[in-house]
């Protein structure tokens, strides 16, 4: 079972206000107390949710958006590496 791998799941039905607002990202953020996030998304109201949620935003380019529909992320990839989020962890 995957939910296995994790601590607790959130979903859109927990929150008041869904993507591209940044209240999904803030409910996990403040259910794990952090203060340094990376959030991995794949689309501009992904991005947008978690840029205001005042994370770091590594997006996916899976070739379905523009580059200026992604470019509101911090960086853009086209596979998502251990590369790519050790460069993004050394960023924090």
């Amino acid at each position: 079972n995957i939910f296995d791998y994790f601590s607790f799941v959130i979903g859109g039905d927990l929150v008041e206000r869904n993507k591209p607002f940044p209240d999904i990202y803030n409910k996990a953020i403040e259910e794990l107390q952090t203060t340094k996030n990376i959030i991995i998304e794949d689309s501009p109201p992904g991005i947008a949710s978690g840029k205001a949620s005042g994370s770091y935003v590594v997006a996916i380019d899976r070739g379905i958006f523009s580059e200026a529909e992604l470019n509101k992320a911090d960086v853009i990839v086209k596979k998502l590496t251990v590369e790519v989020v050790v460069n993004a962890f050394n960023t924090l």
